[in-house]
């Protein structure tokens, strides 16, 4: 069993600086959770703290049941990923693959069958006897993520591995990072600052903030229901709209939020919530146009619109989405109030 447990996790680097607040979470045996939020959240903090390469404050970290304090990265059988590669440059990839087992004296024989079945998972069979300077930055993360399974640990750290990478190749290596935890079943922690990358790859997805863990939940929760106005907008793109509004028949003040996909004319939406904005800014995406605009009240609002919707700057567009696609949050403290 690889469970990971955060229990009552603090870190602290100054008298005045928590990265980590009281964090408690549980990492179930095989699921990839991803810690999740803006940079200095203590999401990074958190996940070196698990590798040993950070020691609570106060709190305890257990790995499969153990109570890992005091112990060295390499006694705790897990493996991390960084941003960065981290490859040794004079080695071919057979060798930086190799590399890990060698130190721990493993037989030759048993090297060179991790090293082939590591590199059949990975495609990475053609570039054995390449040195790093000659792989492409996909290539170089693959082997990153090689040199980290050949282990066998416990538990794997991905600490925002995929961010030096273009567009294009952080979706290719995401999918194949989801395939790789499909067929392996190992417990993984998975750091990014990239909601798209957390609603796409996570299991579970933790959601921090200033230190402290806000929401955990899976993707569909996270983004159907989010617990405050924080966790509401940083998760989807575009953002959800917020909007001043009054609870009716309790004349209280309320922030009305409500997801960007889910305005379309209003009638379209008859019995809706309506709202009517002066268009800003249109831009067309293809599938989609984002048309971005005000209310008279002068509030902000984006809404996603199908690719063949036909708006111009300057117009004024009556929007509304269904009542029971709209959030409410408190005003003041800015929880979820349903």
């Amino acid at each position: 069993m690889a469970e990971v447990e955060f229990e009552g996790v603090t870190k602290r680097f100054a008298a005045d600086t928590t990265a980590v607040d009281a964090l408690d979470l549980e990492v179930s045996d095989g699921e990839l959770m991803v810690l999740v939020g803006p940079s200095g959240c203590g999401k990074s903090t958190a996940l070196r703290m698990v590798a040993g390469l950070e020691q609570p404050t106060e709190g305890s970290i257990r790995i499969g049941g153990r109570d890992v304090a005091g112990l060295s990265p390499g006694a705790r059988d897990v493996a991390m990923v960084f941003q960065s590669y981290a490859l040794y440059p004079h080695m071919t990839v057979r060798r930086n693959l190799a590399f890990p087992l060698r130190r721990r004296r493993i037989e030759k024989g048993e090297i060179d069958r991790r090293v082939a079945d590591v590199a059949e998972m990975l495609e990475l069979g053609e570039l054995l006897n390449r040195k790093p300077a000659q792989l492409s930055g996909g290539q170089r993360q693959r082997v990153a993520m090689g040199r980290a399974l050949i282990r066998e640990p416990v538990a794997f750290l991905l600490d925002e591995p995929l961010s030096n990478l273009d567009a294009q190749l952080r979706s290719e290596l995401r999918a194949e990072l989801k395939r790789l935890h499909g067929r392996l079943s190992t417990t993984m922690i998975y750091v990014t600052h990239d909601q798209v990358e957390a609603m796409t790859l996570g299991d579970r997805i933790a959601v921090m903030h200033r230190g402290r863990l806000l929401q955990v939940g899976t993707p569909e929760e996270i983004y159907g229901r989010p617990r405050n106005e924080f966790v509401a907008r940083f998760v989807g793109s575009p953002a959800m709209n917020l909007l001043p509004g009054t609870a009716v028949g309790e004349a209280a003040e309320v922030t009305v939020g409500i997801r960007p996909e889910t305005l379309r004319p209003a009638a379209e939406c008859p019995g809706g919530l309506a709202l009517e904005i002066a268009v800003e800014v249109v831009e067309p995406l293809g599938s989609d146009v984002f048309v971005h605009g005000r209310t008279d009240a002068g509030a902000e609002v984006v809404a996603r619109l199908p690719g063949n919707a036909r708006v111009q700057p300057g117009e004024r567009v009556a929007l509304a989405a269904g009542r029971d696609e709209v959030h409410r949050f408190d005003a003041e403290s800015g929880e979820r109030l349903e």
